[in-house]
């Protein structure tokens, strides 16, 4: 899909080249407009004495072309676009099913340890034991902030 975009999009320049030159070539009057700077009446030579009436309904086709290219441009791209977010939002889904399945596989693999009871009572003694220690050092260090308030002069 994308070669085709890039066909397009240089298709596109050179019909918009070509759509400038027609352009240049048409004279709104018999000595003035762009067409004398290429030339004169090489336009009219090209096309015969209808040189106007040609490069008219030239213009017109070429534009038309050059807003329908554009547009089919326009909708390729939103093409490319949405196959992006497409595939962005399949992996996505895809990622969230494989942590589904990595987290159904760690819960059916914890396995129940049974505790004695004298680690039981040990492990609860260290818990009571890490608790006094924390209380110890809140108390110090509360003591120490108070300290460091009334040594420092007043304002």
């Amino acid at each position: 899909m994308s070669i085709l975009i890039v066909i397009f999009t240089a298709i596109l320049l050179l019909l918009s080249a070509f759509v400038v030159l027609i352009i240049l070539m048409q004279k709104p009057s018999a000595n003035a407009g762009m067409g004398s700077a290429l030339g004169g009446g090489a336009a009219e030579q090209a096309f015969g004495g209808n040189a106007a009436n040609v490069l008219t309904k030239t213009t017109i086709f070429l534009t038309i072309g050059f807003f329908v290219l554009s547009f089919a441009l326009y909708l390729g791209n939103l093409a490319v676009a949405n196959v992006g977010d497409k595939t962005t939002a399949e992996s996505g889904e895809l990622s969230s099913l494989v942590s589904e399945i990595e987290e159904d596989a760690v819960e059916e693999t914890k396995v129940e340890v049974p505790i004695s009871p004298e680690i039981d009572a040990a492990a609860q003694a260290a818990a009571k034991a890490v608790e006094e220690q924390a209380a110890s050092l809140d108390d110090v260090l509360s003591d120490e902030a108070t300290d460091v308030e009334t040594t420092q002069p007043a304002k």
